[in-house]
């Protein structure tokens, strides 16, 4: 055997094996979900005393990606009045990024997105 595949053999078995695609996927979800909760934690903190109510919401988020096809996570809502924005958990997995989130403005019946 060749010293050059000595060295991949050796190199090989010091890697650790793979993770499974379940187990990458159930820990984004879970670092997803976490990264919701700071979120809305943060968002407590900065508006405390502003008359602004950080509300949460579980939704269900539909990714093809996704063993089961769908997990739950919360979605975050600030309202004041009858005016709110929320940030809701759009998919898990796309275009190079993990964990999305679409933003919107509601005002009474009128809806605009923020991205």
């Amino acid at each position: 055997m060749s010293v050059k595949l000595q060295f991949l053999e050796k190199l090989q078995a010091r890697q650790p094996a793979p993770a499974s695609s379940v187990s990458k996927t159930q820990d984004d979800i879970a670092e997803f979900r976490l990264r919701m909760t700071q979120l809305q934690e943060q968002m407590d903190a900065w508006l405390v005393g502003t008359g602004l109510n950080v509300e949460t919401l579980s939704t269900s988020v539909t990714d093809l990606l996704v063993d089961s096809g769908a997990f739950e996570i919360a979605a975050i809502f600030l309202r004041i009045d009858d005016r709110a924005v929320k940030f809701m958990p759009v998919f898990l997995y796309g275009q190079g990024v993990a964990g999305c989130v679409e933003t919107a403005f509601y005002d009474g019946g009128l809806i605009t997105p923020l991205g």
